[in-house]
């Protein structure tokens, strides 16, 4: 079973938010420790027909396809269905964050697979990690994060589970330091196409499987490395790797940054993502969205339009 997330208004995510807060209690108070991604993923179906029953509205059914739950008030729908090229996107970074969603025709594919096949790959590893499987169940989610002993823990705790373990050679406090020499070098090592395997830049992520950078990814979350204090990894470089897998495969991937008011997320993703890609219609202040052109409409020497970015200010 697919399950589509779409908010239809700004009052949709705090609807939205309830049931999927709903969801993960619920998860947290079954017996089994780590439920499968159908369980998961029927549990917010449940949810989401409580969440309508309880306002007074009637789940619809389409024929031909699974239940779709529908608030009548226009702010959610929570579709449940199996055989249509859409992607799946909503989760929370914690239990008071709402991260956010795109979905459906806000899409584009050429791929012909006969079932959902979309690839989302997500930088940090969480509570929320089986509610992301479940939310693009039938596609491939793959999870990067900075500590191999949680990377081991989880994958260990949800048998399929794809994740590997990177090693950043960044802080949070050489920031300023090194976007300038991203700048500098940007049409040479810190180009914005490029095969990140056999890049120099220091904000190149290098290390993971091989196959990862072959990959047209639809959907990139940057919910991770650690960035809390300054010898934390921080997440330039995962922006950075983002926003150069994003421009070297496929034709549009969607790029989302959790913690976007946080200096080092919101200066890199202008940085490299470009305030011309980004959506607008987002308003939860801690998430930065966009979506990235590659292929024939990505520039090989400059990551955004009129790129003249001044030298960074070092804090005193």
């Amino acid at each position: 079973m697919q399950i589509l997330l779409a908010i239809r208004s700004q009052g949709g995510e705090q609807a939205l938010m309830q049931t999927l807060n709903r969801a993960r209690e619920l998860y947290r108070q079954r017996s089994q420790p780590s439920p499968s991604v159908d369980d998961l993923a029927s549990l917010l179906a449940q949810c989401a027909i409580a969440e309508a029953q309880s306002s007074g509205n009637n789940p619809q059914q389409v024929p031909g396809s699974d239940p779709v739950m529908m608030l009548d008030s226009d702010e959610v729908c929570i579709l449940a269905e199996s055989g249509r090229k859409q992607i799946i996107l909503d989760a929370f970074a914690d239990g008071s964050s709402f991260i956010c969603l795109k979905c459906g025709g806000l899409f584009s594919t050429s791929r012909k697979d006969e079932h959902l096949a979309y690839w989302l790959l997500v930088f940090g590893l969480g509570a929320e990690t089986p509610l992301w499987r479940a939310l693009n169940h039938g596609g491939r989610t793959v999870f990067l994060d900075e500590n191999p002993f949680y990377v081991a823990h989880l994958e260990g705790a949800h048998p399929g589970l794809e994740a590997y373990d990177v090693s950043y050679a960044t802080a949070v406090r050489e920031f300023p330091d090194l976007l300038d020499a991203a700048r500098a070098s940007r049409s040479a090592d810190c180009r914005p196409v490029q095969n990140l395997l056999f890049s120099d830049c220091r904000l190149a992520i290098n290390d993971l499987p091989n196959q990862l950078y072959d990959v047209s990814w639809d959907v990139i979350l940057v919910d991770g490395p650690s960035g809390f204090t300054e010898g934390s990894p921080g997440r330039m470089a995962a922006i950075f790797s983002a926003a150069v897998m994003a421009r070297t495969k496929g034709a549009e991937t969607e790029v989302l940054v959790h913690d976007y008011q946080r200096e080092v997320e919101s200066a890199s993703a202008r940085e490299f993502l470009c305030p011309e890609n980004r959506v607008e219609t987002t308003t939860t202040p801690s998430l930065g969205h966009y979506v990235v052109r590659g292929a024939a409409a990505a520039s090989q020497n400059t990551f955004c339009g009129g790129d003249s970015s001044p030298t960074t200010k070092k804090a005193n």
